[in-house]
């Protein structure tokens, strides 16, 4: 069975926690709340609730480029972290493949706010490609 981005967001109950949409374009959407709030002095969103988000969107790309059942293996991650992200805002997640190796599946994601196009943060990750 082919899933597509938003089967595989419907699987996960951490997801519907975190209330993370995507669209067909693989787009990926959190609306942020006051309950995700790290840094009460200046309202901004905790960085563990943006590395999610950009996990998220990158495992979910690779599943559906690869037309996969289920999530794969990571391997190790980077994140970078440009600006805060400040609660009741709307924050987009995008990820492209790298690179898809025999072995190694090499991606890159990006958070970002649309209404000035402020990237918030990154990752580089790299998954295990599933045995053929």
């Amino acid at each position: 069975m082919v899933k597509s981005f938003v089967d595989y967001c419907h699987d996960s109950p951490y997801i519907e926690f975190l209330g993370i949409s995507v669209n067909s374009q693989g787009i990926f959407e959190l609306e942020t709340t006051q309950d995700m709030i790290g840094n009460y002095l200046i309202h901004a969103v905790h960085g563990g609730v943006l590395m999610s988000l950009l996990e998220i969107t990158s495992a979910i790309t690779v599943a559906n480029h690869l037309q996969l059942v289920n999530i794969p293996k990571i391997i190790n991650v980077n994140f970078n972290f440009f600006k805060p992200a400040h609660s009741n805002s709307v924050i987009y997640a995008k990820a492209e493949l790298a690179k898809v190796g025999q072995r190694v599946i090499h991606i890159n994601a990006l958070a970002y706010l649309k209404e000035n196009s402020k990237k918030l943060a990154s990752l580089n990750a790299n998954y295990l490609a599933p045995n053929q």
